[in-house]
């Protein structure tokens, strides 16, 4: 909580600085100053472990204060008034879109399962799309699951985490998938959902799911890479043969 404080308060460095350069060529509020003080907003928050969504609402609400704090603009403000006012705003958008009132996704909440789901891409894949994974996936649960996952078993979460993380990751570029929990978990829900047609018993699922995991860890222990479908039919098929 302190850290992201601290980065949102540094907003006020950023702003500062240029602010003070541009004093004089500005005249008031206006659609290029008005722009120009949301894009160095979000540009000063870009590193927070938020969705875009909340860094776009976090830049909105603060330049919103600014100007009702500077009606006039920025123009000739005594550079120690404005930073105080940039500080003051900095810590009333945070506090405004932390506000319990908001309903449970608070920024708290969101920074949370944010580096939480952070942890698991970067555990179990490698490749140019996991911030927009990651991005997606929370952006989803919030909208799927506004009063969050409070009620649902660890099992039951990740599933959920899984199904909409496999969603967000259909079209991403990932170029590698590394063995963790996640990968391994993630495996065995994807086999079980293919298998649930089949008159198998739920032992035989079980063997069956493992057989396949574990021979494809032999056959690949650095990872998975590239299109590996014909490989894991031929690994179901020796584990289906051993039943």
């Amino acid at each position: 909580m302190m850290q992201n404080k601290t980065i949102i308060l540094a907003i006020a460095v950023v702003i500062l600085t240029i602010s003070v350069t541009n004093a004089q060529t500005r005249t008031g509020w206006n659609e290029v100053s008005r722009k120009e003080l949301f894009d160095y907003i979000l540009n000063d928050i870009k590193s927070l472990s938020l969705t875009q969504q909340t860094k776009y609402l976090f830049a909105k609400v603060a330049m919103t204060n600014v100007e009702k704090a500077m009606p006039k603009g920025l123009q000739n403000v005594d550079p120690d008034k404005l930073r105080e006012i940039l500080i003051t705003t900095g810590k009333e958008a945070f506090n405004e879109l932390n506000d319990t009132k908001r309903g449970y996704w608070i920024i708290s909440q969101e920074d949370a399962m944010y580096k939480a789901m952070t942890k698991l891409v970067e555990q179990s894949m490698s490749g140019n799309n996991n911030n927009e994974i990651t991005d997606c996936t929370i952006t989803q649960i919030m909208k799927t699951y506004p009063n969050g996952l409070k009620t649902e078993s660890d099992k039951e979460r990740f599933e959920i985490l899984y199904k909409i993380g496999h969603d967000c990751g259909q079209n991403a570029d990932v170029s590698f998938v590394k063995w963790a929990k996640l990968t391994e978990e993630a495996m065995r829900l994807k086999i079980l959902e293919y298998l649930k047609q089949t008159s198998l018993s739920g032992s035989q699922k079980n063997y069956l799911t493992t057989c396949v995991i574990s021979t494809m860890k032999l056959k690949y222990p650095d990872g998975l890479k590239g299109d590996l479908e014909k490989e894991f039919e031929e690994v179901t098929t020796k584990c289906i043969e051993m039943m």
